[in-house]
């Protein structure tokens, strides 16, 4: 599944915009999809996805996105994060839990500026298995970005502390969260 599926979503979130404004901004949104390498795209296998419509410019949103280190400000459910190797391919971050017993170490296993997207895997403290995360910003021009997040995974691990729709109600929410904390830093320095 392409990104070109999301221009439906992306439309009917743009209905306060000027008919000329959603004209340009679907057509930036045509172009970045047919620019954007198939690694990175949303499919059909992904288990979770969120977009968010964000008032701010792609590359304004990416700058805060691709700095890695510093999850804990987007998120309630982390309370530090702990970076190790290169901010790119290769890096590795510890995010501890908020209650500081449990954690969850991730590696970034695509990064991409000029597409403004990065995937990370879940190498231990969640119940899934061979779980990668994705984040994408979409550029739809006139100041506006769209910011997605998707979340893929083979199998869920049972476990005796929470089930597989618990999980996936907090992966759904706290991604939300994070998307959202992302958009207010975004916009609250314009």
């Amino acid at each position: 599944m392409k990104w070109i599926t999301y221009i439906p979503v992306i439309a009917a979130l743009l209905i306060g915009c000027k008919q000329s404004e959603k004209s340009e901004m679907l057509d930036a949104t045509i172009t970045a999809e047919k620019t954007m390498p198939e690694r990175n795209t949303v499919g059909e296998e992904d288990r979770l996805t969120q977009v968010l419509i964000i008032n701010a410019g792609a590359d304004k949103v990416w700058g805060l996105l691709r700095q890695l280190d510093d999850v804990d400000k987007y998120s309630s459910t982390i309370s530090k994060v702990e970076f190790t190797g290169n901010k790119g391919i290769g890096g590795e971050r510890v995010c501890t839990a908020e209650d500081g017993t449990g954690f969850f170490r991730e590696r970034i296993v695509a990064f991409d500026d000029r597409f403004r997207t990065y995937s990370y895997s879940l190498i231990e403290g969640v119940p899934a298995q061979n779980m990668v995360n994705t984040f994408k910003v979409v550029n739809l021009g006139f100041n506006k970005c769209a910011l997605v997040w998707s979340s893929k995974y083979d199998a869920f691990l049972e476990n005796p502390n929470m089930t597989e729709e618990q999980f996936t109600a907090f992966m759904d929410s706290a991604s939300l969260e994070t998307l959202q904390k992302i958009s207010e830093a975004a916009t609250s320095s314009m």
